[in-house]
């Protein structure tokens, strides 16, 4: 399955996905826990896959804007969308981020990925999304609490959003066992 598969996928299962048709022939998709810039084939595969499941409405090959997922009712809204509210946001993450082989657990079924800051603190994303880390070579971030950018050559190709560590035990405590 390739990336915009994976997003297909994934966002299906969403309450609600954003598509935004930029000036240079990408999109930019998003279902408010990431965001993914596609160009060409691979918005072609996100289209292609997502129009595939029959628990969702097809999305009409021209739309842009907001699709509001209802289970009774899928609604299609052409709204004027700016996304470059969330990726303007770049020129605060000046902190370059490390990925780590370290995961936690979040309940019965839900893992979050740990990954360094050059500070020496923590950011936990949801596991679900790892796979959009591949897009990239780069990674950035402002602080523990915003988003993270994935980069390849300098250009956004994923934002995931960070998700807040709720536990007795604090992250660093946590790793520490995990690694003694």
């Amino acid at each position: 399955m390739t990336k915009a598969e994976e997003l297909a996928s994934i966002s299906r299962k969403s309450k609600k996905v954003i598509i935004e048709n930029l000036d240079n022939e990408s999109y930019n998709i998003t279902n408010t826990y990431v965001m993914v810039n596609l160009e060409g084939e691979e918005y072609m595969n996100f289209f292609d896959k997502y129009n595939s499941y029959i628990s969702t409405a097809d999305i009409p090959l021209e739309f842009e804007g907001v699709i509001s997922i209802d289970k009774d009712d899928d609604q299609f809204s052409e709204d004027s969308l700016d996304t470059k509210i969330i990726t303007d946001k770049l020129d605060e993450a000046n902190l370059e981020v490390e990925s780590t082989h370290f995961y936690l657990s979040r309940g019965k079924k839900e893992e979050v990925k740990l990954m360094k800051l050059e500070s020496k603190k923590l950011a936990i994303f949801d596991r679900e999304y790892e796979y959009l880390l591949s897009l990239g070579n780069e990674y950035r971030i402002k602080n523990t609490e915003s988003p993270l950018f994935v980069l390849n050559n300098e250009k956004i190709k994923a934002v995931i959003m960070p998700v807040k560590y709720i536990c007795e035990t604090s992250i660093r405590n946590k790793v520490k066992k995990l690694i003694a």
